[in-house]
């Protein structure tokens, strides 16, 4: 029985140090007068001291596993808290080896798992399926492991897990929020909008489900309540580049240029490294005209590599320095995008415009094709092939093309060129040259 009561005022005493001080302080006196055990007087004393020297050096004791479960649970608890988290790990995987069917051993260790960086999803995920064995009634581990499966992109394994949470505890709003995010990469968006609401009537300040909110809603074209549910976001989590970058991403949308530019500049002073947000702040930078800014930020992102991403970074760099006059960096920076990903019409087709401003018609001609192969309906690759095959004289096959890039475009309302006008003066041309036959 003694052993029982010290092992809940030790866990009392862990919740209420940074709660309360004033319970904490009264729990340690208790504590000083009932347990008088050297090590666990060491253990709290060093807690207390914030030593991060002397918990590893506790850690490290032969008989440290003859503590009791719950010393052990604050010792690793005090380790994750003051940066000591491979020592944490490594003290947890003992300790679950020596108390295999304790909860907090194991589900204490699938959180340090995933503390850890890179995390151990996997290994995580069995530390929470135990201990979801050996407390099947906990809504949060039925939570970490929806989590864990969403991590993983098994959005229906997400979607179960959440729910399965949510019958244990209809009040955890971050249930609700995991359930919004499976449902909408299901594709159920309706009743991913009502999960995120409803998560947000359990807590408001759910920085993260008006995050997901707004994504939703941005997707949806809904860019004013995506607006809305992002700026709230950053507001309640300032700190967060995604968020950040996000934001911006729909103020461009909107075409509010200078506010996207002062959302990527934060998630950059947040995350100097996050690439695609340095791409987003040049693409803000060029639609407000300021192309050597524009250029600067193109640079350091493909310096940062967001390898899946590269290419649409040199795209943006080569669209840059042909607004500059520069064709020739333009299309060393076209040809860099179609090296990494050379099956991509819009690739092929920047790197045409390239060739053409640099009156390789020949080259142009060549890779306009290539576009038309990758995607035959690109109504802009049809017509500029034509105006190519103009330029060559070869009349008879630009009026084809131009006559295809018009039959397709037409059908766009956003159609903006003057397709019928091309074709009429290739036919012209054709007219005067049988004339002159």
């Amino acid at each position: 029985m003694r052993d029982a009561i010290i092992a809940a005022l030790d866990h009392w005493w862990l919740i209420e140090r940074d709660a309360n001080a004033s319970v904490a302080t009264w729990i340690a006196d208790v504590l000083a007068r009932a347990d008088d055990a050297s090590w666990r007087t060491r253990l709290r004393k060093a807690v207390v001291q914030k030593n991060l020297p002397h918990l590893l050096a506790l850690a490290r004791e032969d008989h440290v596993l003859a503590q009791p479960p719950t010393a052990l649970k604050t010792l690793a608890q005090a380790l994750l808290e003051f940066e000591g988290d491979d020592a944490a790990i490594g003290l947890l995987r003992r300790a679950q080896r020596r108390y295999p069917d304790d909860f907090w051993m194991n589900f204490d260790l699938g959180w340090a798992l995933l503390r850890q960086r890179p995390a151990s999803n996997a290994e995580a995920l069995r530390c929470f399926s135990v201990a979801r064995l050996l407390r099947p009634d906990l809504a949060g581990v039925y939570l970490n492991i929806g989590s864990l499966l969403a991590e993983g992109q098994d959005w229906e394994g997400a979607v179960f897990y959440a729910r399965q949470a949510i019958e244990r505890d209809a009040d955890l709003a971050s249930a609700h929020n995991l359930l919004g995010v499976g449902l909408s990469k299901i594709g159920s968006a309706n009743e991913a909008v009502d999960a995120y609401q409803k998560a947000l009537s359990l807590n408001a300040d759910l920085a993260e489900a008006h995050y997901n909110l707004g994504l939703l809603r941005q997707r949806q074209g809904g860019l004013d309540d995506a607006l809305s549910a992002l700026e709230r976001a950053t507001q309640l989590d300032p700190n967060d580049a995604e968020y950040w970058y996000m934001l911006g991403n729909v103020r461009y949308e909107k075409r509010e240029y200078t506010k996207a530019l002062a959302a990527y500049q934060r998630a950059v002073r947040l995350d100097a490294d996050f690439a695609m947000a340095r791409n987003n702040l040049g693409n803000s930078f060029k639609a407000l005209g300021r192309l050597n800014e524009a250029i600067e930020e193109y640079k350091h992102a493909i310096q940062l590599g967001p390898q899946s991403e590269l290419d649409k970074v040199f795209s943006n760099l080569g669209a840059a320095w042909h607004l500059m006059g520069r064709a020739d960096l333009a299309t060393s920076a076209y040809r860099a995008a179609v090296n990494l990903k050379p099956d991509s019409a819009p690739n092929q087709y920047n790197l045409g415009s390239g060739l053409q401003a640099l009156e390789d018609w020949g080259g142009a001609a060549s890779t306009y094709r290539e576009v038309i192969r990758l995607d035959p309906d690109f109504a802009e690759a049809h017509c500029n092939l034509g105006h190519v095959l103009r330029r060559m004289g070869q009349l008879d096959e630009a009026l084809d093309a131009l006559e295809r890039g018009h039959e397709l475009g037409s059908r766009r309302d956003d159609w903006p060129y003057p397709s019928r006008k091309w074709i009429e003066q290739v036919r012209r041309l054709m007219r005067a040259a049988q004339v002159q036959m």
